[in-house]
Order: structure tokens, then C-alpha cells, then sequence
């Protein structure tokens, strides 16, 4: 298993904080436009639209000095990681 360069705390609940943020509002429009307009995103599409909105997110927050990555430099390593699972 590979080791984040840097501290692990602050990056970690900021991004599942942004993805839990952007996907709940993501996840009920989608539930609306499902129940009331007969209309869908297939999963991938959903996804790519949850990515992007996350990625826009995260490069809008300012950098702490102190730490080594980006929020979306922790993000990438993340997708990465899993990734290569």
C-alpha cells in the first residue's frame, strides 16, 4: 500500500467533505428529473458530472502551504490509487 506525502487528516475530510457536499444535491436532482420528467443520466454520466463538479470545486480552494498536495493533487492520487487496485 502506497503512503500520502504529507498530513493525511485535513486533505481526507475536506475531499470526502466536497464529494458528499456536491453529490447529495447531484444525486436528488437526478431523482427528480428521473420522477418527473422521465428523463435520466446513465451511471457514467452521472459520475463524469459528480467528477467535474468535485474537480471545479476543489481547484477553487486555496492551497495551505504547510501541506504537501492540493486538494485536487490528493484527489488525483486518490483516483490512482484506486485505480490501480
Amino acid at each position: 500500500m502506497k503512503c500520502y506525502p504529507g498530513p493525511i487528516i485535513t486533505p481526507c475530510y475536506s475531499t470526502n467533505g466536497c464529494s458528499l457536499v456536491l453529490s447529495v444535491p447531484s444525486l436528488w436532482r437526478e431523482r427528480n428529473a428521473r420522477i418527473f420528467r422521465n428523463v435520466s443520466l446513465t451511471p457514467l454520466a452521472f459520475f463524469k458530472l459528480v467528477d467535474r463538479s468535485l474537480r471545479d470545486r476543489l481547484l477553487s480552494i486555496t492551497r495551505d502551504p504547510s501541506q504537501a498536495l492540493s486538494l485536487l493533487q490528493f484527489y488525483f492520487w486518490f483516483l490512482v490509487l484506486i485505480a490501480n487496485r
